[in-house]
């Protein structure tokens, strides 16, 4: 009798071991579908691109930051050189009474005669306003409409590529256009606001809504072609680079900002002319009643031609080196988990 008990036992014990192994693979099958439902999974991609749009409005915001207020020297000097558009007006005299070319060295010079070291961060304040949210708001549309009207899996083409650099430039561009504005203006050293705010108002009065986006045609001229050619020449590089390295390996940080320096270089040598055109039709909007008369007056002084071209040195150095620090800044965040 012993062994029968002994059969029936285990007879007993495996099938009930049988049952909690059935019920344990149904609880798993039943938490795998879970899982992998339609709702879970948009929910994983609205979280995933909520991330990337935040980190990239972080990015933006940040490299703004810290190019503003290095490189805002630069563009102070860019605005002094623009102002003028005869050869004779952009001459200074020195202490011995001779005169000399209004050149970089010599606007930084008379700028700390006259208004001492933090002169040349005059702007700064509108500059930030301007350029913190602007950053943020141009990388966040660049980013949505790359995963948005892309063929997921694929890169974009060059076309695309300006497309997108050009329209969220376009957007961005208009909507900061009064803050870039008090901008010029405060750089220009001939206006003296107290605040931005005491600006706005004081142009909305006097100038109104023609005031406030003086200048508008020659802005998006400027910066979305620049934007438009810089997202297509960076792009482009980093695909020939990653194709030089036949090892594989991934972009460095050196590599991402050689390509963002050079792309700046050629898309500011031919957005130049709408810059000086811009900042002219922001300091005299009434002087100037349309872009092609404002070209006409440039032409006709006594620079010529060349005076489309005032202030491409210093407007390089600066717009090449925020652009590459900012795309540099913004490939490594987005590379963050």
């Amino acid at each position: 009798m012993k062994p029968l008990k002994t059969v029936e036992f285990h007879r007993k014990t495996v099938s009930m071991i049988s049952g909690c192994v059935q019920q344990s693979n149904h609880g798993i099958t039943m938490s795998s579908s879970t899982l992998t439902t339609p709702t879970h999974r948009r929910n994983i991609g609205g979280t995933a691109k909520q991330s990337a749009v935040l980190k990239s409005f972080v990015s933006g915001a940040s490299s703004g930051i810290i190019t503003c207020v290095v490189f805002q020297p630069m563009d102070l000097v860019k605005t002094r050189l623009q102002m003028t558009s005869s050869m004779t007006s952009s001459l200074l005299i020195n202490n011995g009474g001779v005169l000399q070319r209004n050149c970089i060295v010599s606007t930084i010079t008379n700028v700390i005669r006259s208004e001492s070291y933090r002169g040349l961060w005059n702007g700064l304040r509108p500059s930030l306003y301007r350029t913190v949210p602007g950053v943020g708001m141009y990388f966040t549309t660049l980013n949505l409409m790359k995963n948005n009207l892309c063929t997921p899996g694929t890169s974009p083409t060059l076309l695309q590529n300006m497309a997108f650099g050009f329209t969220a430039r376009s957007f961005v561009g208009t909507v900061m256009l009064p803050i870039a504005v008090i901008k010029t203006r405060y750089e220009s050293g001939r206006f003296h606001y107290r605040t931005v705010s005491a600006a706005l108002s004081d142009i909305w009065r006097k100038e109104g809504v023609r005031g406030l986006f003086s200048g508008w045609g020659a802005t998006i001229a400027r910066d979305a072609p620049y934007s438009g050619l810089y997202f297509m020449l960076y792009s482009k590089q980093k695909e020939m680079m990653t194709s030089y390295y036949r090892n594989g390996r991934a972009l460095g940080v050196w590599d991402n900002f050689a390509c963002g320096l050079s792309s700046g270089v050629m898309a500011c040598l031919i957005t130049q002319p709408a810059d000086v055109i811009k900042t002219q039709m922001q300091l005299h909007p009434g002087r100037h009643h349309s872009n092609l008369g404002c070209v006409v007056a440039i032409v006709k002084g006594e620079c010529g031609v060349g005076g489309l071209v005032r202030g491409f040195v210093p407007r390089t150095l600066r717009k090449s080196l925020i652009s590459a620090f900012s795309w540099t800044l913004f490939e490594q965040i987005m590379k963050c988990k």
